[in-house]
């Protein structure tokens, strides 16, 4: 699947990642394809994509990478958001997860 950007996300990306608008695209891409989703998380992060999902309804797929929240409706970026500070660990956590099965099934 390959990830697009609505002129809003690639604001976003500008302003709260630093980013220019030519890498959101690429950034976005990399969210989805190796950032946690909402079936990989678990307790208070858990929790918090299903706030975000309930207060974002046309956001049908959230992907939390490197600290930033990806609200993606199919495979287009909505929007970036911060990830709260007392969820990084648990992000952190559910991204090694995610990648430590990646690497099991690629042996």
């Amino acid at each position: 699947m390959t990830a697009t950007m609505t002129h809003h996300g690639k604001q976003r990306t500008k302003d709260r990642m630093g980013l220019s608008k030519k890498l959101a695209d690429k950034k976005a891409q990399e969210a989805l394809d190796f950032g946690a989703s909402h079936a990989e998380t678990s307790g208070r992060l858990n929790k918090y994509f299903t706030s975000l999902y309930f207060r974002h309804q046309t956001a049908n797929n959230i992907r939390i990478y490197h600290r930033y929240v990806y609200l993606f409706a199919g495979t287009t970026v909505i929007t970036i958001l911060h990830l709260p500070k007392d969820l990084i660990a648990a992000a952190e956590k559910a991204q090694k997860r995610k990648a430590e099965g990646v690497e099991a099934q690629c042996s």
